[in-house]
């Protein structure tokens, strides 16, 4: 009987890795803000600039979706110049206009820099609990206390 309460503390471990928690923050401290704006570019130029209505989540322009009218672009966030907001767009073909949809993620939450902390630190806690229940488990099996 020990041995099955072990394998089903592990097997509850197990499936509590399936649960996607660090997921869930990002999705309630973030929200998608998606703006369309025409963009220009002259002979020889494939890189365009806007600045962003709010800024973007963490800075992380990695996470910002283009879309463009234009079938010959392969539009790429390029830079990010969180002062001003500006956002670098590349791969635009040379001499054409342009309406590009710019959808990126914005901070949800006006919370205290203390709070804001502790939501990015929720995972690690999820983490920390499933692994160490595996441990747990196996040290109560082994001292015989399960």
């Amino acid at each position: 009987m020990k041995f099955f309460a072990a394998f089903l503390i592990i097997l509850a471990s197990a499936v509590l890795w399936l649960v996607p928690v660090g997921q869930a923050v990002y999705d309630y401290r973030t929200d998608s803000r998606e703006q369309a704006v025409v963009i220009a570019t002259g002979a020889g130029v494939t890189t365009g600039t806007k600045v962003l209505s709010r800024p973007l989540y963490q800075d992380d322009y990695s996470k910002v979706v283009l879309y463009s009218d234009l079938t010959t672009d392969v539009p790429l966030a390029d830079t990010y110049d969180t002062a001003t907001r500006l956002l670098t767009v590349s791969g635009l073909t040379a001499s054409s206009n342009r309406t590009l949809t710019i959808i990126y993620p914005v901070d949800a939450l006006s919370l205290h820099p203390a709070i804001a902390v502790f939501m990015g630190i929720i995972p690690w806690f999820w983490y920390l609990l499933i692994t160490s229940l595996p441990c747990v488990a196996i040290v109560a099996l082994a001292k015989g206390r399960l």
